[in-house]
């Protein structure tokens, strides 16, 4: 079998990811503790400032304000991309990472960031470009052409989503250890045949704890839970600090979709024999 093409195990994958992950915790939230407090700044100010906007938008119908979830999107894609290039290196090259290496911004954090936000674009402009060509339909009470067009393009982006994060983000941990050979293209290539099996380690290894923790968090903190809707909430200040947390939280979680990515890219490169891969030794 060609080595482009070998086959990466899902099970031994996910099991890898959250073991790798706990193995290091105390290391990663040693380094990425002043990011955090930089993304619980950034959010507080976000979402306190857009309350007003948030509830307008949804008194119309509306879902929420694009504005507010355009900014906080990018704001902690941009600094999860700070911890991540560490954390990539921590776990591919086995380098300690320290409080020094963790808040310095060079050129490598700097690369890295742009290209995940380049790969957020990808991904989310068509589905803001849905919501422009085909409005949410105004009414549940009867199923129209529009309710048809509307589920087929919701499914056609979400298909889009999973392929595009599946086979190009090996371009990141790529860039983190430094190795310029893989382009988007030899992305793409490097994880020929096994899309599939990529969007299945990535939902056991990140999207189930998210589901999970929500689900705990509306049964047993429902009130909570709610007040991280502007709609339900009782206050401005409840608002922001529900989802002050929701931020954080996600933001941690989401460490494990960048040891997810390391391995992934563990599996693929070192198969094609890239030296900027290290043995695993964690």
């Amino acid at each position: 079998m060609a080595a482009d093409t070998r086959k990466l195990p899902v099970f031994a994958t996910t099991r890898d990811v959250y073991a790798v992950t706990l193995r290091h915790a105390g290391e990663l939230l040693r380094f990425a503790w002043p990011w955090l407090i930089a993304l619980t700044g950034v959010s507080a100010a976000l979402y306190w400032s857009f309350y007003p906007a948030e509830r307008e938008a949804i008194a119309v119908g509306a879902t929420g304000s694009d504005a507010l979830w355009l900014l906080t999107l990018l704001a902690s894609t941009l600094i999860g991309a700070l911890i991540a290039v560490p954390w990539h290196r921590r776990i591919l090259l086995g380098e300690p990472q320290t409080f020094g290496s963790g808040i310095a911004i060079d050129g490598r954090k700097i690369s890295y960031a742009i290209k995940a936000v380049l790969l957020l674009a990808a991904m989310t402009m068509p589905g803001l470009a849905l919501f422009v060509i085909i409005p949410p339909p105004a009414s549940e009470s009867e199923y129209t052409l529009q309710d048809a067009l509307w589920m087929a393009a919701i499914i056609v982006w979400f298909a889009m989503v999973v392929v595009l994060s599946s086979r190009l983000s090996l371009i990141l941990p790529a860039t983190a250890v430094g190795d310029d050979d893989v382009s988007v293209s030899r992305s793409w290539q490097m994880t020929r045949r096994n899309t599939l099996r990529l969007a299945l380690v990535s939902f056991l290894a990140t999207m189930l704890p998210f589901l999970l923790l929500y689900f705990v968090l509306v049964l047993v903190f429902p009130s909570q839970a709610q007040a991280a809707i502007a709609d339900a909430a009782s206050a401005r200040m409840s608002f922001t600090i529900a989802n002050v947390i929701t931020e954080l939280v996600a933001l941690v979680l989401g460490m494990l979709y960048v040891t997810f990515l390391s391995l992934a890219y563990r599996h693929f490169a070192g198969a094609m024999g890239s030296r900027a891969v290290a043995p695993d030794a964690s």
